[in-house]
C-alpha cells in the first residue's frame, strides 16, 4: 500500500512555486529570491523549494521560462500566472488547461493591427493574387480535360 508523505507537495503548492519563480524571472530577480519568498508562504525551506523546482517542475515550464525571459527583455507584464498546470508523471496537461493557456498567451501577444486602409489594400492585393491563381488552375483543368479527350479519341481510333 502506497502512503502519502506528510510533507508531499500539493498541486497548489507546485503552481504557487512555479508562478513565483516565473514572476521573479520576468522581473529580473533571482530564482534564489523566489525560493525564499515561496518558502515563507509554504512554511518550507528555501532549499526544499529550490530542490522541488529543479528536480520536478522546471522541465515542465521550459516554454514559460523562455516567455518570462523574453518579457523581461521587453518589459511586458507577465500573465502566465495560474495558466500552466503542473503535469504529473503519468498525465500530460488537460485539453482545457492547454486552451486556457493559449488564450492567455494570445491576449499577451496581440499582433498589432494595420490601419484599416492599409489592411484593406493588403487584402485586395491578396484577393487579386488568389483570383489569378484560381483562373490559372481552371485553365489548367480545361487543358487537361482536352488532353484526356484527345487521348481517349486516339485510343478508340486504334
Amino acid at each position: 500500500m502506497k502512503s502519502t508523505r506528510q510533507d508531499a507537495w500539493s498541486d497548489k503548492e507546485d503552481v504557487l512555486l512555479a508562478n513565483t519563480v516565473l514572476d521573479f524571472i520576468q522581473e529580473g530577480k533571482t530564482q534564489l529570491d523566489a525560493f525564499r519568498d515561496v518558502a515563507v508562504k509554504l512554511n518550507r525551506t528555501a532549499a526544499a523549494c529550490g530542490f522541488r523546482w529543479n528536480a520536478s517542475l522546471r522541465q515542465y515550464y521550459q516554454t514559460d521560462i523562455e516567455i518570462a525571459k523574453q518579457q523581461r527583455k521587453q518589459q511586458l507584464p507577465v500573465s502566465i500566472k495560474e495558466t500552466t498546470p503542473v503535469k504529473d508523471d503519468k498525465e500530460s496537461i488537460s485539453l482545457e488547461a492547454a486552451i486556457d493557456l493559449l488564450e492567455k498567451v494570445k491576449q499577451n501577444f496581440q499582433v498589432p493591427r494595420k490601419e484599416p486602409q492599409e489592411e484593406l489594400r493588403t487584402l485586395k492585393e491578396e484577393n487579386a493574387k488568389l483570383k489569378d491563381q484560381l483562373k490559372r488552375y481552371q485553365d489548367a483543368c480545361i487543358e487537361m480535360e482536352k488532353l484526356c479527350r484527345w487521348v481517349i479519341e486516339e485510343a478508340e481510333t486504334k
